[in-house]
């Protein structure tokens, strides 16, 4: 029996595939607007954001490294808390839902490191994926900073890796343009 929901179901996975079936690559070609890539290989998923901004590298770097408000500005993160801190790293504790074709809800820890090379780099240490790590990286431009934004997931969700693909999209998507946002607003009102 076929019902509403079923419908609505296969309508929606049917959409994703026509996505990727016209040749979606994730990639935009404009400098000033974000550009992505998402690699996919059995479970995991390679991602690679970046953007460039008319903001200092140091206004930039205090926003990436201000965790407890990232949930106000950042789609899908219901909260982000510093669970402890030393000299070279911070434990966060992070609750991210994604809305895209069904609600999930991850919950991770993350460990952040600043290494020698001016690179953030993350791991997920607890979490219902099997492996998140990644770096961020924020480089001074004459009158602006160009942001990266790194991350190899491998995941054990029971989707085929192109509508993963598809629901990784649709997530990252939204991140560079709310980080550009968040620093567009800091500029206006202040932090």
């Amino acid at each position: 029996m076929n019902t509403s929901r079923d419908r609505s179901l296969k309508a929606r996975l049917l959409l994703s595939l026509a996505w990727l079936l016209v040749g979606f690559t994730g990639e935009n070609a404009a400098a000033n607007k974000p550009q992505m890539a998402i690699q996919s290989e059995d479970n995991a998923l390679e991602i690679t954001l970046k953007v460039t901004v008319p903001y200092s590298r140091e206004d930039v770097w205090k926003l990436i490294r201000d965790y407890e408000n990232l949930s106000q500005y950042m789609p899908n993160v219901d909260s982000s808390v510093v669970v402890a801190r030393t000299d070279s790293s911070e434990l966060v504790r992070q609750v991210v839902t994604t809305r895209v074709l069904l609600p999930w809800t991850f919950r991770l820890q993350f460990e952040f490191v600043q290494d020698a090379e001016e690179r953030l780099r993350f791991r997920m240490l607890e979490g219902n994926l099997r492996s998140y790590e990644g770096s961020w990286q924020v480089e001074a431009l004459e009158d602006s900073s160009s942001i990266t934004y790194w991350a190899r997931v491998t995941h054990r969700l029971p989707l085929p890796n192109f509508l993963l693909r598809y629901v990784v999209h649709m997530q990252m998507s939204q991140m560079m343009p709310a980080l550009v946002a968040e620093l567009d607003r800091q500029a206006e009102t202040g932090p």
